[in-house]
């Protein structure tokens, strides 16, 4: 299982958006903020994406102080590519595609063909399984002809998608 805190923008809420630092609102306090953040990159640079549940609970609080100083809103999601991995507590968003070096082939920007694409739920992922596993195959097959329209990509294949929302003042709940 991996993890990330990223912005929500627009209609896609895969794994293929980046964090950026915001803009915060005047006149906030900064030191929580920049603390957690700090704590956020080094687990990144350091290769962190794996679900720990220190780290998950660093993130929880990294996200409510982003949305609670940041004009923009944000969201923690958990992914995973094991599909017999037990599910989190988590609002389950979809399904997305991506390869070993995971870049959706669904995110913004990229072609995808109005077959797939009226497939795509609201947040701008497949809901089901075998709609997504179609996808890999396809992609699949044209990483075999040499005719992909994406950028470089190994296996690519499906991830389940959870955004985990927090309430104020509770303690998330979720497997240690």
């Amino acid at each position: 299982m991996y993890m990330n805190v990223l912005p929500v923008y627009g209609r896609y809420r895969g794994i293929s958006r980046t964090l950026i630092i915001p803009k915060i609102k005047s006149g906030q306090d900064w030191d929580d903020l920049f603390n957690d953040f700090e704590q956020y990159v080094a687990w990144r640079i350091a290769g962190g994406r794996v679900y720990r549940w220190g780290m998950f609970q660093i993130l929880c609080k990294l996200c409510a102080e982003l949305n609670r100083y940041s004009n923009t809103r944000h969201e923690l999601i958990l992914f995973s590519d094991q599909m017999n991995e037990p599910v989190p507590e988590c609002d389950f968003l979809g399904f997305d595609v991506a390869g070993d070096i995971g870049e959706s082939a669904i995110q913004a920007g990229n072609p995808i063909s109005e077959e797939y694409a009226k497939k795509l739920n609201k947040y701008g992922l497949f809901s089901s399984y075998s709609d997504a596993a179609e996808f890999c195959r396809m992609w699949n097959s044209l990483i075999q002809t040499d005719e992909s329209p994406w950028a470089v990509e190994v296996s690519p294949r499906p991830f389940r998608v959870w955004h985990y929302t927090s309430r104020d003042g509770e303690t998330p709940v979720f497997f240690p």
